[in-house]
């Protein structure tokens, strides 16, 4: 099942960890600049998934999985593929660090699930691709939208919550580094000017690892719907 999972994304597998093995090469010098870069590069890795139901529609292979016996195994062993190019970028482009590189796969892993998730109800990539870059926004400027809250009497805890659990804070606290500290935050929100107090990188990573198993529940969930249709008429007979 491995082997399969495997041939079916050996295209984007390729392609993904050779992106994901050249990071150095592009990535800036700084190290907390490299961190930020990389979290915002892994928003494309959801790319490594999206698709897979349309084309399973259109040879016909989508009805035939869907009554696969253990169907569960299959949706999350399709998952693999993904994983492994995230975990190779995530430690290659934490250099190494440990804690930053598990931070940042969580990151990865929500939002590939995520994707996952959406391509299986719908079989629409770019509908699925809009709605992650959606989550991704909302997640990524929170410490912006939620400033409003960051000088009332509790204050404190958007203030701590929108950059503790940011996955860019998670990476740079798990790197050794201060997110107050942090040029990004400093300067682009108010958190050099309101009570911060510290999170370490383990709530953002589990937040985002759990919400990855949330995902992939919905996938299991979508996988077993039956469609009919291609594209724009692939459509959920119970919708």
């Amino acid at each position: 099942m491995l082997g399969w999972a495997l041939r079916e994304a050996r295209w984007r597998l390729i392609v993904g960890l050779v992106l994901a093995i050249t990071t150095p090469l592009w990535l800036p010098a700084d190290p907390s600049l490299r961190l930020w870069a990389v979290c915002a590069f892994v928003v494309l890795a959801p790319w490594l998934v999206l698709g897979r139901d349309a084309r399973r529609i259109a040879t016909g292979l989508r009805e035939p999985l869907r009554g696969a016996q253990r169907l569960g195994r299959l949706v999350a062993i399709e998952l693999v593929p993904a994983m492994g190019v995230l975990a190779v970028g995530a430690l290659v482009g934490s250099g190494g660090q440990p804690a930053a590189a598990l931070a940042i796969f969580a990151w990865g892993f929500f939002l590939v699930a995520l994707a996952d998730a959406l391509d299986r109800r719908s079989a629409r990539a770019g509908a699925a691709w809009i709605v992650v870059l959606a989550v991704v926004g909302v997640i990524a400027t929170a410490p912006l939208w939620l400033a409003g809250w960051f000088n009332t009497t509790y204050g404190h805890w958007p203030a701590t919550l929108s950059v503790g659990l940011h996955p860019a804070g998670a990476a740079l606290v798990g790197a050794g580094r201060v997110t107050l500290q942090d040029p990004v935050f400093y300067t682009w929100t108010l958190s050099g000017v309101v009570e911060v107090r510290a999170l370490g990188w383990w709530p953002g990573t589990l937040l985002y690892l759990a919400l990855g198993a949330l995902a992939y529940l919905a996938s299991l969930y979508n996988a077993r719907r039956p469609t009919v249709g291609f594209g724009a008429g692939a459509r959920s007979i119970t919708s």
